[in-house]
């Protein structure tokens, strides 16, 4: 009999496409959770950067210490960026097809991440003066995240896909928020609502997937075989052809989570319909 599903970790990725933090406890805003994707780097003409492009991105290792963000990578000296101390100086920066006015973390911080980056890079943060809103929800804010203010993922998930791969892969791979243990694989394909400590979620949509998951988190690496994206496109794969894995998040009601949390399913949605292509292989 399997156990009820609970949260087993919680992860902040203050920079985009950077490394996370683990917490013990989190606080739920309306645009997820505090910390989170508040800060963005971009190449010299606003384009935002991820590990999509330059994987070596998830060495760089985020802490805060109150407002202040100190950045460490291998072979660099810290950085420290104090969100009280800013100047007031934005520029438009595009995250997909959103155009958003992000605050300039100052000339140091540009160095820092152009050297470390090896090119010309700055880096931006979600400032007082930014705004911008979740696809389609007007009234919901969202920080730098891709599409939606939080990303869950199940480890019972994670096992059934690393059953199918000759090298497993961890949660991190999936650069979720919320990594949930117990229950069964893919349930979370049926969640519509959901109650994790004082928050209450929509289940909005799940994920799709891209080559970034084909990235090591701990040696800044893509995988030459493209695993485990190759494999989740054989068996969750939909109709139009994206690749789903977790399930996307947007607090109704805001809040703690903590660690050893459990979810309560406070509403169900019928689970999509997803082709195992690999069954016969």
């Amino acid at each position: 009999m399997s156990l009820p599903p609970r949260v087993s970790a919680i992860n902040v990725f203050p920079v985009k496409s950077c490394g996370p933090m683990a917490l013990e406890a989190a606080e739920v805003a309306p645009s997820g959770l505090m910390g989170d994707r508040r800060f963005l780097v971009t190449d010299a003409d606003g384009g935002f950067v991820t590990g999509r492009r330059i994987p070596a991105m998830t060495r760089i290792q985020p802490h805060f210490d109150g407002q202040c963000l100190r950045l460490e990578a291998p072979g660099m000296p810290s950085l420290a960026v104090d969100t009280d101390t800013l100047a007031p100086r934005y520029s438009d920066v595009t995250v997909w097809r959103d155009t958003v006015a992000a605050q300039s973390c100052g000339d140091d911080a540009d160095a820092w991440i152009s050297e470390c980056l090896g090119g010309r890079y700055r880096l931006g943060f979600m400032g007082p003066q930014s705004h911008r809103a979740t696809k389609g929800r007007p009234d919901q804010p969202l920080g730098f995240a891709d599409r939606f203010p939080l990303l869950g993922v199940s480890r019972e998930s994670v096992n059934a896909l690393n059953d199918r791969l000759a090298r497993a892969v961890t949660a991190l791979h999936f650069r979720a928020n919320l990594v949930i243990d117990g229950g069964e694989a893919f349930q979370e394909d049926g969640w519509a609502e959901v109650r994790i400590g004082e928050a209450v979620f929509e289940v909005v949509a799940p994920c799709s997937r891209c080559v970034f998951t084909t990235v090591d988190p701990q040696r800044g690496e893509a995988a030459a075989d493209r695993e485990p994206f190759r494999t989740l496109a054989g068996f969750r794969r939909d109709d139009s052809g994206k690749v789903h894995f977790g399930q996307h998040l947007v607090p109704r009601i805001t809040g703690t989570v903590r660690v050893g949390d459990c979810v309560e399913v406070l509403a169900r949605k019928p689970k999509p319909r997803y082709v195992d292509r690999m069954a016969a292989t």
